[in-house]
């Protein structure tokens, strides 16, 4: 790696690269692995990187081999739906509110923007779509019909 480092701005510093991110696949740790072919990816000048990375793994077909790796990779996409959702529904709230005429105020756009609970925004949206009052979105509890209960945030 320190080859590589020392290389990157030679003529030799591609190959030298190449040769240290092929070696990485020794290294046991794959947060090493990764901490190490991004300093190595950093050093060189930005043909050299092209290069480097036509031939590196295509990283989005990859499959992981380590538990470790598949739960992270889990865990990051769980959130990525769940941001995904609460994006979706804080935009249908805004479009419910246009088609009505109607524009938040700053503290309601604050408290929407404040909330990731997707039952919360869907509770909101649902009583939007019912009538319901946008100015009731800055009380302590989103608007409740008959027979159903606020969800926590």
């Amino acid at each position: 790696m320190l080859s590589a480092l020392a290389d990157a701005k030679t003529p030799d510093g591609a190959l030298m690269a190449l040769a240290a991110t092929s070696a990485l696949e020794l290294v046991d740790d794959e947060d090493r692995q990764r901490i190490y072919f991004d300093t190595i990816r950093a050093a060189l000048p930005v043909a050299a990187r092209a290069l480097l990375e036509d031939h590196v793994i295509d990283i989005a077909n990859y499959k992981f081999k380590s538990d470790f790796a598949r739960e992270f990779i889990r865990q990051g996409r769980k959130e990525g739906r769940q941001e995904g959702r609460v994006a979706a529904l804080r935009e249908a709230i805004q479009v419910v509110l246009a088609a009505r005429g109607e524009s938040p105020s700053g503290s309601v756009s604050a408290r929407l923007e404040a909330c990731i609970d997707p039952a919360r925004l869907t509770h909101w949206l649902e009583d939007l779509a019912h009538g319901g009052s946008v100015s009731e979105l800055t009380g302590d509890d989103p608007p409740s019909r008959a027979g159903r209960s606020a969800p926590a945030d």
